[in-house]
């Protein structure tokens, strides 16, 4: 998982010196704090300005990567990903956190789905996703793909819960979240037989 950090309380003295001008006891208390997000914590330095620099702190939590990939079903150690998602959303909401990917959208995703049913098994069964700026043209050494190249993006994924309910969401970058659709597969019905997805 990688998330862009942009802590008010150290954003001055990026802009000007830099992340090697934060002092330890800063950095070791911006670790502790993304501790609960997983192990495995490496900070590092970033600029996302086009024109003027904008430096910010890359984040990259190694132990939670490719949380779903499409058509994986995951049946245990749902509370696990709901107590990070809790986190997650603490962090954004403290305005810590300027910019989230994929996998962190997806953690989003999962406790957005868990405030409104019980999940028994959760399956992500489709995604994409829509970067709104690329910054590889900008900057010389990133290509298009890496996440610091699109900070900027809208998620949209789509979760089969405890095999009979599907929800369509969009999860933009900052973490907001677009119910689009939620439908019961058992009251699916086409020209009059019913469907069944699998």
């Amino acid at each position: 998982m990688k998330i862009i950090l942009n802590p008010s309380s150290l954003s001055d003295i990026l802009q000007s010196e830099g992340i090697r001008a934060i002092p330890k006891s800063e950095l070791n208390k911006l670790e502790k704090e993304l501790k609960d997000l997983g192990e495995n914590i490496s900070l590092e330095e970033t600029n996302l300005g086009e024109g003027a620099d904008w430096i910010v702190i890359l984040a990259v939590i190694n132990s939670i990567a490719n949380v779903f990939l499409v058509g994986d079903k995951i049946l245990k150690g749902i509370e696990g990903w709901l107590k990070i998602g809790k986190k997650l959303k603490s962090l954004i909401a403290k305005k810590e956190i300027a910019y989230i990917d994929e996998d962190a959208a997806s953690i989003l995703a999962i406790d957005h789905i868990a405030s409104k049913e019980k999940i028994q098994s959760i399956e992500k069964i489709n995604r994409s996703e829509t970067p709104l700026i690329d910054l590889s043209d900008t900057f010389n050494d990133r290509k298009s793909e890496d996440f610091i190249s699109k900070p900027q993006s809208f998620f949209l994924q789509i979760y089969k819960i405890n095999d009979e309910i599907i929800y369509v969401l969009g999860i933009k970058s900052d973490g907001r979240i677009a119910e689009i659709e939620k439908f019961d597969l058992n009251d699916l019905n086409v020209l009059g037989y019913e469907v069944e997805l699998k």
